[in-house]
């Protein structure tokens, strides 16, 4: 593979190209031979668009500075990690069509095995293929082209669970199957909470109702009480009236009898008068 030359340093460290997202406007600089030799470093293992949010990290600012990357101040790694995949596209396509990589373009359409983006083809994936291209051609020399304007930068690790790597868009999917897994355990939980709030409403109910009769079954008992106490009230003056009556005296029905004998002989001398005439 032919060697390629040493292109001549910019005449201004400003940015390169400017892209409005939500995290407001993002200023682009030129990209520098030891940017490429980091992004060449990053594991192959993960997507193109991640790649580029680390390449963000490096070229990317939301200031503008003739002096270059460092006298602007990098972006962070928040406010790169709260770009949306698609914003990240549409970065990574005003990077391509800047002045920065136009050179790394034509370089890589005269090569012998021509870099041409494809049809359809994500801005981050082209990128992804140009850069290691480029890494590749300067092997040997990447030590002569080191520069101080942007030291190195440590790689960011994917997420791992154990020795397995996953991309973002796999640790997205765990995510979100965990995200699943908790709504349903959520929605099990509220569910056996609703079915016992109503149980326990039905024994209040019954409670209630039980303790209604049983009020009911009291004052019929207490009004049975008072009823039995004024029946026995009455008894007991009818009884204390029945003692106060005077006794009958024990002679006085054999009287009639003496009266009755008296007029007997009466009767019997009248009948014996005309007799004796």
């Amino acid at each position: 593979m032919a060697e390629t030359r040493t292109r001549k340093p910019p005449l201004s460290l400003g940015p390169d190209c400017a892209v409005l997202t939500s995290i407001g406007t993002v200023y682009l600089y030129r990209l520098q031979p030891q940017d490429v030799r980091a992004y060449a470093e990053l594991p192959s293992t993960w997507l193109a668009v991640d790649k580029f949010r680390m390449l963000l990290m490096r070229v990317g600012s939301d200031a503008i500075s003739d002096r270059g990357i460092l006298d602007a101040g990098p972006l962070t790694d928040e406010r790169v990690e709260s770009l949306g995949d698609d914003e990240v596209e549409r970065v990574a396509e005003a990077y391509l069509d800047g002045t920065s990589l136009r050179g790394y373009r034509q370089e890589g359409v005269s090569a012998t095995v021509a870099v041409v983006r494809n049809a359809n083809e994500p801005a981050t994936k082209f990128l992804d293929r140009l850069l290691n291209w480029h890494a590749a051609a300067r092997t040997g020399r990447a030590s002569a082209e080191a520069s101080d304007t942007m030291p190195p930068r440590a790689a960011r690790k994917p997420v791992s669970s154990g020795h397995i790597l996953l991309t973002r868009r796999e640790a997205w999917i765990a995510f979100a199957g965990l995200a699943a897994v908790g709504a349903f355990a959520i929605g099990a939980f509220l569910q056996h909470y609703l079915v016992a709030h109503r149980i326990q409403e039905q024994q209040e109910a019954v409670f209630a109702q039980v303790k209604q009769l049983n009020g009911l079954v009291a004052a019929q008992a207490a009004q049975a009480i008072h009823d039995s106490s004024e029946l026995r009230q009455r008894l007991d003056a009818l009884e204390a009236a029945l003692r106060a009556l005077p006794p009958v005296a024990a002679g006085k029905p054999h009287e009639a009898a003496p009266k009755a004998a008296a007029k007997a002989p009466a009767s019997k001398s009248r009948g014996r008068a005309p007799t004796s005439r």
